[in-house]
């Protein structure tokens, strides 16, 4: 997929047309309330293709997973409605990274009781990205044991992806979204069964080496969404879950919704700085940023440099 391009005025006539700016609940937002295309559902897929075309020739695969579990909904709508335009619209007006192509998940929890823990659209560069958006599923459970299964995001890059960025040896960019910690071991065969079905199962001995395997290939980012019913009550395990994981530069921490735009516009920028190049000055100047970025500046590391 990736053979058209985004444009602000064909989705300025989609939202205006189907009022969709307009929408009020999560509802309205996404259009299944029974189950996802079944498509959609990860087990049912074998790949999803990031390929260069003439009006992308320089691919950049972007993978966001949305928290579709019962607290996160509302944030998973805004970010449908409200953060995935203005984020294709930045990127491209303002050439933050080449050529990006969009695949948006939706992510529940394997390691419950949940029907569809994972979903899938295509990867996409046009309208498309909001109106399959709009297909996912917004399930709504999860499974009250203090995690959500965010990782299968990275799962997913890993062994359902093919993309020319990989073959050029350019990384893709992950960003999963919520306010719970991660899992604090990988899948079992069991539970990898019941999200990726038949393919062959991958095992790995902690979240920290599924991690490094995945970040060969991808730029790989976690926003905490501090508005959230679990950051609230749990912040110190939050917080604390993630950096057992990750380095703290790519743990992202949003204490706003509405900031969520920026603050993924940012880290690309940041993945794009090279040689010496400082950080943006807008980190150090705005409060939103200089929260969400903490973890990069007290590490005091290089930014990370993104691959020619």
């Amino acid at each position: 997929m990736g053979y058209t391009r985004w444009s602000d005025a064909d989705y300025q006539t989609y939202s205006d047309t189907t009022n969709y700016r307009a929408a009020t609940s999560v509802s309205a937002v996404f259009s299944n309330t029974a189950a996802p295309p079944s498509d959609f559902v990860v087990q049912n897929i074998q790949v999803r293709e990031s390929r260069d075309s003439e009006l992308n020739p320089r691919s950049t695969p972007i993978i966001l997973g949305l928290d579709v579990t019962g607290s996160m909904g509302k944030y998973a709508a805004q970010i449908a409605q409200e953060h995935l335009p203005n984020l294709m619209s930045h990127i491209i007006n303002n050439s933050v990274v080449s050529d990006p192509h969009i695949l948006v998940m939706g992510i529940g929890d394997p390691r419950a009781y949940d029907s569809y823990p994972a979903q899938a659209s295509q990867f996409e560069t046009d309208l498309r990205i909001i109106e399959q958006t709009r297909e996912l599923f917004m399930e709504g459970r999860g499974g009250g044991n203090d995690h959500e299964g965010y990782d299968q995001a990275w799962y997913f890059a890993k062994y359902c992806t093919a993309t020319d960025a990989k073959e050029c040896g350019r990384k893709g960019v992950i960003f999963t979204f919520g306010d719970e910690p991660p899992a604090s071991i990988p899948l079992t065969e069991t539970e990898w069964k019941k999200v990726f079905g038949n393919k062959e199962y991958p095992k790995f001995s902690s979240m920290q080496e599924l991690y490094a395997e995945v970040a060969k290939d991808w730029q790989i980012f976690h926003v905490v969404i501090e508005e959230g019913n679990y950051f609230y009550s749990g912040k110190s395990s939050v917080i604390n879950g993630w950096k057992r994981i990750m380095p703290p530069s790519r743990i992202l921490y949003c204490k706003n919704s509405h900031d969520i735009t920026k603050i993924c516009v940012t880290a690309l920028e940041v993945l794009a700085l090279t040689g010496d190049e400082p950080l943006p000055s807008k980190i150090f100047e705005d409060d939103a940023l200089r929260h969400a970025f903490s973890g990069l500046l007290a590490s005091h590391l290089t930014p990370p440099r993104q691959p020619e």
